[in-house]
């Protein structure tokens, strides 16, 4: 390398750095040549001025500074970098295949998959926030379309309360105006009351048990339908071992909600009274106990039995899962003779079903102070005609044989 070209080398230098005039001297060649990151200089030697920086960059002054060093992303930040053909060029970069290009071409390189990856992230954003948008109309029409039902319902069952005379001061069986009743709908076989609580509802019976789940006494659509009497027991109910009425419960309070609460000890015992009407009689009910069960359970529904012994059996196993239940719920689940069982839903995992049962609070006193008693096993059954008549016999002793005795007179002739 001779001094021609050093000085050419310089006046490269010069143009992108800017450098004074005076400083542009022609130095003489050092014995060695001095180079870093592994560029090799000519056996002629390089002058201070050639010296390479990291990443190929050669500045004016022979001095490497941050700004000269080739940045992480392969873009040179200041200075010539040495391309593919050895040939330094100011403001060129050597890009992966070996080709050299500009720093305008090497950033808008760097810039076009950041666009591409901005707008995806921005049609991500807009996707997210319509469906999370959508999910929240959804969720407020839902909930505004529940509300409307449950108002709904409760102008129903408002208009209905208008056919009963209650009483909470002296909490006395009310008084029903069935005739109106049944010329709203001809299905009315009761009335249920329970005194300081919302439960004041007409009962129903279809012949199904889905009829008036979600049907209303004017045989319009409601979230609530009807408080009903199942349809196998004998109208208008307490006639059978088990009277089972069914009512929903809503979340809004109303209809059975507060027999599924009486699975708190102390709101069951707060409940004093229930009281079932029917055009023919009233009856007047106490609470005995509260189980849990499943909408799978076909022996809640078990009406008729073979005798009080038997249906006293069944309703002892009952109180044995019981929740809550009544002082002397034992003794006086023993010998019982009819309940009316109140159904309604509840939310506890494992289960689905309430059931308060209640007695008939005349006979719940008697046997809590033992004026009645427990019921009894019957008597083991007589046997056939044929076969007592067979026992009989086997049973009586033979008479004793009776042998007569004759006197006869022998004359000796």
């Amino acid at each position: 390398m001779d001094n021609e070209n050093t000085v050419d080398k310089h006046e490269v230098q010069a143009k992108h750095f800017s450098v004074p005039p005076q400083e542009q001297t022609v130095e003489e060649p050092v014995s060695s040549a001095v180079a870093t990151d592994g560029m090799g200089a000519s056996d002629e030697g390089i002058t201070a001025g050639e010296v390479l920086a990291v990443g190929g960059v050669a500045t004016a002054d022979g001095v490497v500074t941050a700004s000269d060093v080739t940045a992480a992303d392969g873009v040179a930040t200041a200075g010539s970098v040495t391309t593919a053909d050895g040939v330094a060029r100011v403001g060129s970069v050597t890009t992966a295949d070996g080709v050299a290009t500009t720093h305008e071409q090497a950033a808008a390189a760097q810039k076009k998959p950041k666009k591409k990856s901005s707008l995806a992230s921005k049609i991500l954003s807009v996707l997210l926030l319509i469906v999370g948008g959508g999910l929240i109309a959804a969720a407020v029409f839902m909930f505004g379309q529940s509300q409307m039902e449950y108002s709904e319902q409760d102008q129903i069952n408002e208009k209905l309360a208008a056919y009963a005379d209650v009483d909470d001061a002296t909490e006395e069986a009310p008084v029903i105006d069935w005739e109106g009743l049944k010329a709203i709908n001809p299905d009315i076989v009761g009335w249920i009351q329970v005194p300081g609580t919302v439960i004041n509802y007409p009962v129903f019976q279809s012949t199904d048990n889905d009829h008036y789940l979600h049907t209303n006494a004017d045989g319009s659509y409601g979230i609530g339908g009807q408080i009903f009497l199942d349809y196998e027991n004998q109208k208008p109910g307490m006639l059978d071992y088990q009277t089972l009425v069914y009512g929903h419960h809503l979340k809004n309070g109303s209809m059975f909600k507060q027999i599924a609460d009486m699975d708190n000890q102390q709101l069951f015992d707060s409940i004093k009274t229930i009281w079932y009407c029917t055009e023919s009689a009233n009856y007047k009910l106490n609470p005995l106990f509260l189980y849990y069960t499943t909408g799978e359970d076909v022996n809640v529904r078990t009406f008729q039995f073979e005798n009080t012994y038997a249906f006293d059996q069944y309703l002892l196993d009952l109180f044995g899962r019981s929740q809550t239940s009544c002082a002397d719920a034992d003794k006086i689940t023993a010998g019982i003779t009819k309940v009316m069982t109140m159904s309604t839903c509840n939310y506890i995992e494992g289960a689905g079903r309430t059931e308060l049962v209640c007695g008939l609070a005349e006979e719940m006193e008697a046997l809590r102070n033992g004026t009645q008693g427990p019921s009894t096993p019957p008597p083991p059954p007589e046997p056939p005609a044929e076969q007592a008549e067979q026992l009989e016999g086997e049973l009586v002793e033979p008479e004793p044989e009776v042998i007569e005795y004759v006197e006869t007179t022998v004359v000796n002739g």
